[in-house]
């Protein structure tokens, strides 16, 4: 199954789909901007954000900021550096 990142515009009436968006974003403090940027610029509003190898310990996932979501499950890898997952 393909899931492909919608727009959602304010006018448009909604229906029971689910906008989601996986990335596996190979280090996330680095690219975090970027990335919301691109969900602006896009206009790209998905209920679910995936990130995968985020390479992140998890008392520094609380730190991250994505407006208008937030976090609802993640997995830090402890016995390796990198990897992890962080849904929101």
């Amino acid at each position: 199954m393909n899931i492909m990142p919608r727009s959602v515009k304010q006018d448009e009436e909604t229906d029971d789909s689910l906008a989601l968006i996986h990335q596996n974003i190979r280090g996330l403090p680095n690219k975090i901007n970027e990335f919301t940027g691109m969900l602006t610029l896009e206009h790209i509003n998905p209920q679910v954000i995936c990130f995968s190898e985020h390479h992140m310990k998890e008392s520094n996932l609380c730190l991250l900021n994505i407006s208008n979501y937030n976090l609802s499950t993640n997995f830090c890898c402890q016995t390796h550096q990198k990897g992890g997952v962080y849904i929101c």
